[in-house]
């Protein structure tokens, strides 16, 4: 028998019943008392008032609605719901098949056949959410595998052990103010996609871990876990476990207990991973307790604590607002605010009243916006990652998550148009333009911004010293901000086999000279000519090797203030000819170095000679000159502070066996860019340390927010893969 369509239910005359699967339990929140509702086999929970009860309770498949309602008033007197108020709750209780017409039989449902997309067969094959059960109560297999896991660390928390992991907890905190300078200078390099495949399995690992923290949580406070699994996002594997029993627990703190033991145990691992940080002393032992630190403290925050998605943030925000089933309540407002004001519908209002149902509105409106932005974002990324078999994929996973949405709004109207199609004709027109105007702002709109490219203040080339030869530091004259003027005595190098070398030259020239002399007077004309070419190369090589042994003395070529810290460690250093020793300069003499990236150097071109804005990490705004554009783009990173190894925003990889790099030089930019020369005047110069990361908006771009999406995650990629091969050579 085929189940009645709810809207074509008149409450008033239909007598209903209490569906022979619902549970009631009574539970005292804030002194009063209220009552849950259970779907069991749904794993659906509901909340209604003690008045809302009483109505419900009645509803026993012999008594119609107002006569519900008037025995009702008889027992709650002034606080029964009204008529109104009694025709909302029985609607949304047949909305939710709370209830059902006392002709009609008991609905029939399963997980199998809810209304969950990804619990049938076909929306188990949408590659943006892929659901493989590994548990369950109902006939799966190994059903129980997961509840002596559970068991064997429920001991975590008891009352001793949840202290004693929060007082953990406190001190991992307080190391890491004190060590905060040392975490964050070697963290740096965590974001690197060169580590992002040890990210990757530390997120996993702790995911696992995560999973077991509430399961462990729930066997610890009473309930079990209905449901373990692997759920696949875009392919990539992340465990679960479905603990919704945990809303049969009386006590909302032990419900919100569950919920957050899952970032509880992560933070444990966090916290022993910074006591163990500031112990080790081994790079791969660091590197391993930085990925679990990052990845356990901040990433679990991020997206564990994100309640527009089902995870833990979510349930504890739902508990904290005592509304059970808090994401489908929003939607089914959504729905209402749609028909009544889309299509002009009489709608009944939601169960909730006053600043609940204005959260629930606002939340509705924020969790169909996530929704919504994160499956076109996992589309793009599909088409990016797997090429044109991503394009399949993309149109694939969303034609699966939108297909059954579509599919009811069509059965909306179709049925809309057969009762009222003035009104089915407004709302497909009002719908249609909605749906153009989001799709012409998300594809068609630019969105005109600054192109941001990172920058550093430094020294004007001309104001550096270097090296004019190699050879070892045998003094130095000067020290960091002192002044000197042109031609003082910086520094002395000594090169025994420089000065030998200029020796041999000398006396070589000597002898070819005497030799020169003699073929003059013996008339050998031609021998002459030839030594004579000798002689000339000679004073050549000399001249040369004598600049470079006068160059062992290193004196100031300006006036102005030394820059150099710790200049005195270089006594007794070998340095090579072209080394940077040290930087004689005005607090004036600074410029700023902007290192573009290739999809951003036409439009920093188009700006030269024109002026720029140039922000600082405090958000203060000077203005510079773009003076050029190096015309070829390099992989060499001329500021180091740049890298993201240092802090900084640029990606970049190990210098491989097979590249010729400098003696200093450790790391390469994944890719190509373009250093660009930005002038200051005097005065904003001497306001702007050498050394300071900067960002220079330059220019603008028009891009769509599509656009920018797909640029974003085609980046991340390409970086990503980049870094995964250069790591493997």
């Amino acid at each position: 028998m085929q189940s009645r369509d709810n809207q074509t239910i008149d409450p008033s005359e239909q007598k209903l019943r209490i569906a022979a699967d619902v549970v009631f339990w009574p539970v005292r929140e804030r002194g009063q008392i209220a009552y849950r509702i259970e779907i069991p086999s749904l794993h659906k929970f509901f909340r209604v008032g003690y008045e809302e009860y009483v109505l419900i309770s009645l509803l026993d498949g012999e008594t119609t609605l107002p006569q519900a309602c008037g025995l009702a008033a008889a027992r709650l007197r002034d606080r029964a719901p009204t008529s109104q108020q009694a025709k909302t709750i029985v609607q949304w209780l047949l909305s939710n098949q709370i209830v059902h017409p006392s002709d009609s039989p008991t609905p029939v449902r399963s997980p199998e056949t809810s209304r969950d997309a990804g619990s049938n067969w076909i929306g188990k094959l949408n590659p943006f959410w892929m659901k493989v059960p590994l548990t369950g109560n109902k006939g799966a297999r190994n059903s129980n595998w997961i509840e002596p896991i559970a068991d064997a660390f429920r001991f975590l928390f008891g009352p001793g052990a949840v202290v004693l992991g929060c007082l953990l907890i406190c001190a991992a905190i307080f190391s890491l103010v004190l060590h905060w300078d040392q975490f964050t200078s070697s963290a740096a390099s965590v974001a690197s996609p060169n580590n992002w495949a040890w990210l990757i399995g530390t997120w996993l690992t702790l995911k696992i871990i995560h999973e077991t923290g509430h399961a462990a949580a729930a066997q610890r406070h009473g309930a079990s876990v209905s449901e373990a699994g692997v759920v696949f996002i875009l392919f990539a594997p992340l465990a679960y476990v479905d603990v919704s029993n945990g809303w049969r627990l009386t006590s909302r703190w032990r419900r919100i207990g569950i919920s957050l033991a899952g970032m509880y145990v992560e933070w444990i691992v966090a916290a022993l991973s910074v006591i163990l940080l500031t112990q080790s002393e081994s790079p791969l032992v660091q590197h391993i307790l930085h990925n679990l630190i990052v990845v356990a403290g901040v990433s679990t925050l991020l997206f564990n604590a994100n309640v527009l998605m089902r995870f833990d943030g979510y349930f504890v925000l739902a508990d904290i607002l005592e509304m059970p089933n808090l994401y489908t309540e929003a939607i089914n407002e959504q729905k209402r605010i749609a028909r009544r004001h889309l299509f002009g519908l009489s709608e009944p209002t939601s169960q909730y009243i006053g600043w609940r149902l204005v959260v629930l509105r606002l939340y509705g409106f924020a969790a169909m916006f996530w929704k919504v932005t994160i499956c076109f974002s996992l589309g793009i990324a599909a088409a990016t990652m797997f090429a044109g078999a991503g394009i399949v994929f993309a149109v694939f996973g969303i034609t699966l998550w939108l297909g059954r949405p579509i599919k009811l709004f069509v059965g909306f109207i179709g049925a809309l148009f057969s009762r009222n199609a003035a009104s089915c004709f407004r709302g497909c027109l009002a719908s249609s333009a909605l749906a153009l105007a989001a799709w012409f702002v998300v594809f068609g709109v630019p969105m005109p911004t600054s192109v941001q490219v990172p920058a550093v203040v430094r020294f004007r080339p001309d104001s550096i010293v270097r090296s004019g030869a190699e050879g070892f530091v045998t003094a130095v004259h000067v020290r960091d901000s002192q002044r000197v003027s042109r031609g003082d005595l910086l520094i002395e190098l000594q090169n025994p086999e420089l000065r030998q070398r200029l020796l041999e030259l000398q006396i070589d020239r000597m002898k070819t000279e005497t030799q020169r002399r003699g073929a003059q007077q013996t008339g050998d004309a031609s021998l002459a000519q030839i030594l004579a070419q000798q002689a000339d190369s000679l004073s050549d090589q000399i001249a040369n090797v004598q600049h470079q042994v006068d160059s062992l003395r290193l004196v100031a070529i300006r006036d102005g203030l030394v820059h150099a810290r710790n200049i005195q460690h270089l006594t007794g250093t070998m340095v090579h000819e072209g080394d940077p020793l040290l930087t004689i300069a005005e607090g004036c003499d600074k410029e700023v170095l902007a290192v573009v990236a290739q999809r951003q150097v036409n439009t920093v071109r188009q700006s030269l000679g024109k002026q720029v804005s140039i922000r600082t990490a405090s958000f203060r705004r000077v203005q510079g000159t773009v003076d050029r554009v190096d015309p070829r783009g390099a992989t060499q990173l001329d500021a180091p502070s740049l890298s993201a190894t240092n802090g900084g925003p640029l990606a970049v990889r190990p210098v491989s066996n097979s590249e010729e790099a400098a003696d200093a030089e450790t790391t390469r930019l994944l890719e190509p860019h373009f250093n660009s020369r930005i002038l200051l005047d005097a005065s904003t110069a001497s306001t702007l340390p050498a050394g300071m990361r900067l960002q220079t908006l330059i220019g603008y771009r028009s891009d769509t927010i599509a656009v920018r999406l797909q640029s974003l995650i085609a980046r991340l990629w390409h970086q990503s893969h980049d870094a995964m091969l250069s790591g493997g050579e």
